[in-house]
């Protein structure tokens, strides 16, 4: 997140996400907040944060390109430039 930007935080249940308006807003959580999704405009990955098990199962997904990231490690893939 940037200090300076502007933000908006809609609420919104499971079934109006499906029917969202053109691209998806660039963190998605739900009102738990036990989980994260994120999109930011200038990563060239996407993030997701959240317990050991739901983690565990994207990585090991075969559809899912995935790497583990430790909390104090650099989540930039390896072969990204920026």
């Amino acid at each position: 997140m940037y200090w300076d930007w502007s933000y908006v935080l809609v609420q919104a249940e499971p079934d109006e996400a499906l029917d969202w308006r053109g691209t998806l807003p660039d963190l998605i959580f739900p009102l738990d907040r036990s989980w994260l999704f994120s999109m930011l405009w200038d990563d060239t990955w996407t993030s997701v944060g959240g317990p050991v098990s739901l983690i565990d199962a994207l990585a090991a997904d075969p559809l899912i390109n995935a790497r583990i990231v430790g909390r104090h490690e650099d989540p930039a893939c390896p072969d990204d430039d920026a």
